[in-house]
């Protein structure tokens, strides 16, 4: 993947810019492994980008809530490919208990 276009960036002195998600911000499957798949894949691709970029774009990335070990897996592995911030994709689930248990988890673990 090649990466073109910075002519507007540079024109307003621009260093670098993070995308931040819209499609993975509703909920995309009940089954929390397809979920944790799906945002795996998206921050994968946004992760390529980032290199292609040579880190001029970089990305926040989404990490299952509900599934705190696959939050904080992804988490890790987000920050090698060029992640520069985490968003909690939304569950549907509202501000349930296993998505508080998981932000004391991560936020215990300084990750958040």
């Amino acid at each position: 993947m090649s990466w073109r276009g910075f002519g507007d960036m540079d024109k307003v002195k621009i260093d670098t810019q993070i995308v931040f998600p819209s499609l993975f911000l509703t909920v995309t499957s009940e089954d929390l492994r397809v979920r944790a798949a799906l945002l795996r894949a998206y921050n994968s691709f946004l992760g390529e980008c980032a290199t292609a970029s040579k880190s001029r774009i970089r990305f926040a990335a989404l990490v299952p809530i509900r599934d705190v070990g696959e939050s904080i897996k992804e988490i890790k592995r987000a920050a090698t490919i060029g992640a520069a911030a985490v968003i909690a994709a939304r569950d549907g689930f509202g501000t349930s208990c296993s998505a508080i248990k998981a932000c004391s988890v991560l936020f215990k673990q300084r990750l958040i």
